[in-house]
Parts: structure tokens; C-alpha cells; sequence
């Protein structure tokens, strides 16, 4: 090959290595017009289920629905008119149903309760109701007669001493017996497991609340088959001597917020109305009460397991909510000691009657009588069954 031909040759080559550069040059611009970003976000029509359903880490949090059905075991002088006036308020304000009698604040008396004790124009429809809150001798069969089949079961106990010196004092039972609470202890415990005022004060009041009569009269073994039957049955049982611990299991198992469990002291005796026991006549009466002992020991050892398993950090930050706002409502309800208590406020001669301010209807339900309380809901049911039950039509 000439000279002349290879320059030419070499001519044409470097034209076509420059075609090719500028080729490619313009399918990478090309491109980069008509394709997305490789680092932008792609819509995927089918995404991973991790991708829609992740959250950040502190936003997973349990999720609950408030729980509306509740039956409430009111034990005898256990803080249970404070734990009451809770649920009442409640129901109240989320317009619930309630099992009542046509009158009083008492579902039977000595008899364990019966669905035939709620009168006809206090009925719902369905014959179910969201809440059981008022006294009564337990009667599991009989209650879920009229509660939903997902209702929650609750009550409280007290420190078994403590709670018969209250039941001794508020029901004047010394007039009753005629004795001194010294000579009540030495009688036999036969002589009175059934003698009872209006056949239902007397001692150990928890159990007979609870629908056992002569517990003193059982076994060991039965006794403890009774003891795990109730704890079968209910859900929480609350100890008044840690109420406020108690109050934020119940408001966890509820599902309900900290304001819903604000709470006034209520239906506590002064000082100058309480019995003084001698050392001797205590050691007496908790011979003689001794199934409320046993019941109570029993159900204080798994409340303790409750809270161990609650865990001890977040126990003691939901205290502290629920004394904070304690604290905020009692400044918000309190009124001048000057002020006068009205009627519907008031309680005996020997109970605290607290004076808040009559203009704030949340605060004067906190303190209300329970009679007052139970008066008021009780006229609210009558006019739904009256006017063809407008609410809660689903409880089943």
C-alpha cells in the first residue's frame, strides 16, 4: 500500500472513531431525558407489605379500643364508693347502660342477684347492659345473664382488720348486737357466721359480698378451689390499700386514659367516728374472719405478681400521671371551706362531706351521694326504654 492510500485509510478511521464518540455522546443524553433518576423513589404497583405497614420505632406502640363492659363487685367499706363514683362518671359521659334496680343502690339484698331484681321500664331491649356497678352478692351465672359475654370482671378487697372496723362503725353494728365490739370477739364463730344485720352485715363481709356464707365451715381444700374460681373470674382484683396502683392496672386493662380515672376521696369517716380495738379483740376478730384473710393474702400476692409484671419504671411514671392530674382536678374542684355543702353532696354526720364547686358538673359528680348518682342515671335509662331505647342498641 502507497503512502498515499494509508493516509487516507487513516483519514476515514478517525473520522469513524469521531462518529462513534459523538453517537454515544448523544444516546447518553438521550437517555438521561427520557429515564427517571436511578436514585429517585420508584412507584411500584406491587410494594413490599413492610414498606406501607413499618413504622418508626417509637411510634409502635400497642394499639386498644376502650372496653365498655363492666362488672363491678361493690364490696362493702374496701374504697369501693370512690372506685364507683369512676365507672358512674364514665358511663355517664359515654352514655353506657347500666343493670339497676327500680330503687335504691342495691341489686337484691341477702339473696345473690337475679336478671328478674331489674324491673321491666328500666330494660333494655336486648336484656344485656354495658355496666353492673352497684351492691350485690356475686352470682356469676346469674350477672352474665345480663352482661355481655366480653364484659370485664372487677372488685377490691381491704386489709380484712381495717375493713371490719369500718363495716363495725358505719353500720352501727354495736347498737345491733347490743355489745361491745370486745364482746363480740369472744363469741363463737358459729354463733355468728349467720347472724347478720338485715341478713347482710356481719363478718368476714369480702367473702359473703363475694356469695360465700359459711366459708369458716370449709376445707382447706375447698376453700382454696373457691379462691381459684374467683381469680378465674375476674379479671383485676384491686386492693385499696394501693389504690392508685391499682387504678393504673385498671385503666391499662380498660384501655381508658388517665382522666378517666381521676378521683375525689369519698365516703371516709372522721377520725373522732372510728372504734378503737384492743390487741386482744384484734387477734379475736381475725380468728373469726379468717376467710377474708385467706381471700385477701390470696388475691395480694397475684396483685403483687400484676404489678411485677407491669413493670416497676412505667408503673411509677403512670402514678405520677395519675397524681398529676389528681392534683390538677382537686385545685380546679375545691371550693372555699366557707362554702356550704348542698344537699345531694352531703353525707352523714361522721363522713368527710368535701365542698367543691357547685358550677362544674364534673366536679360535683366526683363527690355526689351514690344514691344522687345512681337517682340520675337510673331517670336517664327510664327515658330510653320510654322513648324506644335511642342508644346502645348493639349491647349483646
Amino acid at each position: 500500500m502507497t503512502e498515499s492510500n494509508i493516509k487516507v485509510a487513516a483519514k476515514r478511521l478517525g473520522a469513524v472513531a469521531v462518529a462513534l464518540v459523538l453517537l454515544n455522546l448523544l444516546y447518553h443524553h438521550y437517555s438521561d431525558l427520557i429515564s427517571p433518576d436511578p436514585t429517585a423513589p420508584v412507584d411500584n404497583p406491587y410494594p413490599r407489605t413492610e414498606a406501607v405497614t413499618s413504622a418508626p420505632e417509637e411510634e409502635k406502640q400497642p394499639v386498644c379500643e376502650p372496653r365498655k363492659n363492666l362488672v363491678y363487685l361493690k364490696t362493702h367499706k374496701c374504697a369501693s364508693s370512690t372506685l364507683q363514683r369512676v365507672f358512674l362518671r364514665y358511663g355517664k359521659e359515654h352514655g353506657l347502660s347500666f343493670a339497676l334496680p327500680g330503687s335504691s343502690n342495691y341489686l337484691g339484698w341477702k339473696l345473690p342477684f337475679r336478671p328478674r331484681m331489674i324491673p321491666p321500664d328500666l330494660r333494655s331491649p336486648s336484656g344485656k347492659y354495658n355496666m353492673f356497678l352497684l351492691h350485690t352478692r356475686f352470682s356469676e351465672d346469674a350477672i352474665s345473664q345480663v352482661m355481655p359475654k366480653d364484659s370485664v370482671y372487677v372488685t377490691i378487697l381491704r386489709e380484712p382488720m381495717d375493713q371490719f372496723e369500718s363495716l363495725w362503725g358505719f353500720y352501727e353494728l354495736e347498737k345491733f348486737y347490743k355489745m361491745s365490739i370486745d364482746q363480740f370477739a369472744k363469741l363463737p364463730y358459729e354463733k355468728l357466721v349467720r347472724w347478720r344485720k338485715g341478713d347482710l352485715h356481719g363478718i368476714h363481709q369480702m367473702m359473703f359480698d363475694l356469695g360465700h356464707g359459711a366459708v369458716g365451715e370449709y376445707s382447706q381444700d375447698e376453700m382454696q378451689h373457691k379462691l381459684d374460681k374467683l381469680n378465674a373470674t375476674f379479671d383485676l382484683v384491686m386492693i385499696a390499700e394501693r389504690f392508685d396502683e391499682s387504678l393504673v392496672l385498671l385503666k391499662n386493662l380498660m384501655c381508658w386514659t388517665t382522666d378517666d380515672m381521676v378521683y375525689l376521696s369519698i365516703n371516709a369517716r372522721k377520725d373522732d367516728a372510728k372504734t378503737n380495738i384492743t390487741s386482744e379483740t384484734r387477734s379475736l376478730l381475725y380468728s373469726l374472719n379468717r376467710p377474708d384473710v385467706t381471700l385477701y393474702d390470696f388475691f395480694a400476692n397475684i396483685f403483687d405478681q400484676k404489678v411485677k409484671a407491669f413493670g416497676k419504671e412505667r408503673m411509677k411514671r403512670e402514678l405520677q400521671e395519675l397524681r398529676d392530674a389528681n392534683d390538677k382536678m382537686e385545685k380546679r374542684c375545691m371550693a372555699d371551706e366557707e362554702s356550704k355543702v348542698p344537699g345531694d353532696l352531703l353525707w352523714r354526720k361522721d363522713i368527710v362531706s368535701l365542698v367543691v364547686k357547685e358550677d362544674d358538673q364534673e366536679c360535683v359528680d366526683l363527690v355526689k351521694k351514690e344514691i344522687s348518682f345512681v337517682d340520675e342515671v337510673r331517670e336517664r335509662q327510664r327515658m330510653w326504654v320510654k322513648n324506644g331505647w335511642p342508644l346502645n342498641e348493639t349491647v349483646t
